[in-house]
């Protein structure tokens, strides 16, 4: 099993990041509370080898210089590090969980039953 929230912390480290340097957790549609973000991603295991993707297939992490974005083969699923700046919502949106229980590809908003709100 995969802690998120450990595998975050590595990936930040190995490109000389820490989680200060996060701005941003949530989707290119959906902001979440960092602080919130960072506990329930301590709280979140899943299997990162093949099988079926179980973390959002839209989670990102934004930072000043910097995005992590999620990526998946078969399955399989890891963070992927990218030096670039996206315009991302600055709404706030509360979720309870990363991971799809469905075995399919879902979104952070499909998976917190937010994707009706977004056109409000």
């Amino acid at each position: 099993m995969t802690n998120l929230y450990d595998e975050t912390v590595t990936i930040l480290e190995s490109n000389d990041k820490t989680i200060a340097d996060i701005e941003y957790i949530g989707s290119s549609e959906t902001k979440i509370n960092t602080n919130k973000a960072l506990e329930l991603m301590k709280k979140t295991n899943y299997d990162s080898s093949y099988g079926s993707q179980e973390i959002a297939y839209n989670l990102m992490i934004k930072g000043d210089d910097f995005i992590m974005t999620r990526e998946e083969y078969n399955g399989s699923e890891w963070w992927v590090y990218w030096q670039k700046d996206p315009d991302l919502p600055q709404v706030e949106s509360d979720v309870k969980s990363f991971k799809t229980n469905t075995g399919w590809y879902n979104s952070l908003e499909e998976i917190n039953g937010l994707e009706d709100t977004k056109n409000d």
